[in-house]
Parts: structure tokens; C-alpha cells; sequence
């Protein structure tokens, strides 16, 4: 193994091992699940922690997702968006990163460094603000569920045209195709319509109500600062201090 290869390496233990003792020990009580869904949830979790221990991000993502769907952790979330920004998907990341920032038990040392990240990728990044009735309505944009999908939510997302399906039971599935630019905003309005109910027009799209939705830009960008896994070690490691380093060897 290079030295750089071993680097990456360590870089990955620490952030890591940097997150779970300020996110675990000593945390706030999380929303109430299922103690079985809780425990399939940490074991996923620490899967995971393996899988990116053993530089198999892709994996470590796969885990850190599936535990998000069976207990939606901020702390999933977290690790979700380290290991997706790692392999470029910058999209994904800025969802999960956001949905950590917003969360009461975030932890105020990794908010400067994550909305500097946030900052660095907004000028590239699109957003789908979701307006889908009934709020029961499984969401999905581009085949993959959106980490949260209640009406108003924006969810971040590449430059390019985006497919956006609902579906609930009793209900006919609705979709959508919306084109979103760089530092643009389209809204996906999706009404699911009851199953028994008739009178839909020959040709429409079940549900869909699109309507014209020109870009809006967004707000300027933050401070850009480097990218890649390195320098956001670097800039936990400047907040956690030389201690944690050796917690994590």
C-alpha cells in the first residue's frame, strides 16, 4: 500500500472515528423507534464504518442509506453524506449534510465545516422542492428516495433533466419530468388522484400538474473552500485537536 493510499486511509479512520465519538457517546435521545428496527439500523451503521475502514465507499454508502430508511438518524445521515462526497455524488452529499445541519442534536464543531461545504457546491447544484399530496406518498427522484420528502422540502440535485414519480396506496401514481439548471429551482407539484376517482384527460399524465417552472438563481455562494476528503479532515482535525487523533489509531 502507497503511503498516499495509507494516508487516505487513516484520513477515512479519523473522520470517522472523529464523528462517532461526538456523535454517539454522550448524545441526545433520538425519535423513538422500534428497538429491532434500532438494532438492524446500528448494525447497518457499523457495516458501514467497516466497509469505508476498508476504503469500499460505494458499500458504506448502500449501509449508511438503509439504516437512514429504518431509522431516520441524523448521525446515518452524516456518515451518508462523507462517504458520498467521496465518490463525487456532491448532490446526494449536500442532501444528507443538510438534513444533518437541520437536525436540534447536531453537533455546532462540524456545522462551520459542513456549510462551507454546502457553500463550495451550491453554485453547481440545482434543487426540487417537492409539493406531493397525500403526504403519505412514497417520492422518489430518479428511482432513488429522497432522504425527506414532506411538502416544501428542497432536495438538491445535479444540472439536467430529472424524473420525479409518487405513488400511495389508493391512488394512481403520479410522475413528473422537470429540466433544472445550475442554481435553479423547480417546483414538482404531484396530486395523487383516488383510484375509484374519474374524469382524468386522455393523455395526462396521472397526477401531474407541472405548470411552467422557469429557474430562479439562488443566493451567492459562501466562501469557496477546497473539496475532497482530505481537506475536510484537515478542517475536523483543526476542531476536534491532536487528541482525537490519537483516539483514533
Amino acid at each position: 500500500m502507497t503511503s498516499r493510499s495509507t494516508a487516505q486511509v487513516r484520513a477515512r479512520r479519523f473522520v470517522l472515528c472523529w464523528l462517532w465519538v461526538a456523535g454517539v457517546a454522550g448524545a441526545p435521545p433520538r425519535a423513538v423507534a422500534q428497538p429491532d428496527a434500532r438494532a438492524r439500523a446500528d448494525a447497518l451503521f457499523a457495516d458501514g464504518n467497516a466497509a469505508i475502514a476498508r476504503d469500499d465507499t460505494a458499500t458504506a454508502a448502500a449501509r449508511y442509506r438503509a439504516a437512514w430508511e429504518l431509522v431516520p438518524d441524523a448521525r446515518y445521515a452524516l456518515n451518508l453524506g462523507i462517504a458520498l462526497s467521496e465518490l463525487g455524488r456532491n448532490a446526494a452529499a449536500a442532501e444528507a449534510f443538510t438534513v444533518y445541519l437541520a437536525d436540534p442534536a447536531c453537533d455546532p464543531a462540524k456545522r462551520p465545516v459542513l456549510e462551507q461545504r454546502l457553500a463550495l457546491w451550491k453554485p453547481e447544484l440545482g434543487e426540487i422542492i417537492l409539493d406531493v399530496a397525500p403526504a403519505s406518498a412514497v417520492v422518489e427522484i430518479d428511482g432513488v428516495r429522497p432522504l425527506r420528502s414532506t411538502s416544501g422540502t428542497g432536495v438538491p440535485v445535479a444540472p439536467g433533466s430529472h424524473r420525479v414519480t409518487a405513488r400511495a396506496a389508493g391512488h394512481r401514481g403520479g410522475e413528473l419530468s422537470l429540466a433544472v439548471a445550475a442554481r435553479g429551482r423547480v417546483i414538482a407539484h404531484i396530486a395523487l388522484v383516488a383510484a375509484a376517482a374519474s374524469g382524468a384527460q386522455p393523455g395526462a399524465e396521472p397526477g401531474a400538474e407541472p405548470g411552467p417552472q422557469p429557474a430562479q438563481p439562488g443566493p451567492q455562494p459562501g466562501p469557496v473552500v477546497a473539496s475532497g476528503l482530505a481537506e475536510l479532515v484537515d478542517a475536523l482535525d483543526a476542531i476536534a485537536g491532536p487528541q482525537l487523533v490519537e483516539a483514533a489509531d
